[in-house]
């Protein structure tokens, strides 16, 4: 049967309640334009009011999103990986639900968040400087430690051992304290793939100027006989 003026009104209506008037648009335009005929407009709005939710900003399961005042919606469901923000297509957020759960409680600042810094570099035995008979040296590039900051630690991740004479010790500086981040030389003469301890600082944690930190590696007889090796080092402050 042909629709009339006020059962296009009502069945347009209950889409718009719906949030859906695009979505269903080509159903409303054969509907307007005579070509789908609806024998019962009863069913065919029952249908529209099947898919409406109960209030506005609540989601239900199989109905149709329908926003509140603030544009809101009480719960959503979407899978790791498919939420995206930004103009356009936007970023995508990769973090799962579980690493997002581990800020539940956090109420530091973005300043408390940041205090903790680090840095590590990978130095080679061709990086060093002959510092004269057994010592080498190397100023570490990567970092430095700033005005204000508390040094905590240092770590050593990774040896290659520094082979060629019958020994090689490392130290930990500032160019004045030769150990003021370890306490004891650490033993870079062996291959440690998975690290070694480096020990605690023994010098003075606060800095009140900037450092520059110099790794001193010393062998048994002259550093010229050393030929191969690396080392990798993580220094861990407060800011």
């Amino acid at each position: 049967m042909a629709l009339t003026t006020a059962q296009k009104v009502a069945l347009l209506n209950k889409m718009n309640e719906a949030g859906q008037q695009s979505g269903l648009g080509t159903i409303l335009e054969d509907l307007l334009d005579g070509s789908y005929d609806v024998s019962d407009l009863s069913d065919a709005l029952d249908v529209v009011e099947a898919l409406v939710p109960s209030a506005a900003g609540t989601a239900e399961a199989s109905k149709l999103a329908l926003l509140g005042a603030n544009k809101n919606l009480d719960v959503l469901a979407v899978a790791d990986g498919g939420l995206s923000l930004g103009s356009g297509a936007g970023t995508a957020i990769t973090s799962t639900a579980a690493e997002l759960n581990l800020l539940d409680g956090v109420t530091s600042d973005a300043a408390s968040l940041s205090a903790l810094q680090k840095f590590s570099e990978t130095v080679a035995y061709g990086d060093f400087t002959d510092g004269g008979a057994a010592v080498g040296t190397y100023d570490i590039t990567a970092g430095t430690i700033p005005v204000g900051a508390t040094f905590l630690f240092a770590a050593i991740t990774a040896v290659t051992g520094f082979a060629g004479d019958v020994s090689a010790a490392l130290t930990l500086g500032d160019g004045s304290d030769v150990d003021r981040y370890n306490a004891t030389t650490i033993d870079v003469f062996s291959d440690a793939a998975n690290g070694i301890a480096a020990g605690s600082p023994s010098g003075v944690l606060y800095h009140d100027t900037e450092a520059t930190i110099t790794l001193t590696i010393t062998t048994n007889a002259d550093w010229t006989s050393v030929s191969a090796g690396s080392v990798t080092v993580e220094f861990y402050y407060l800011t």
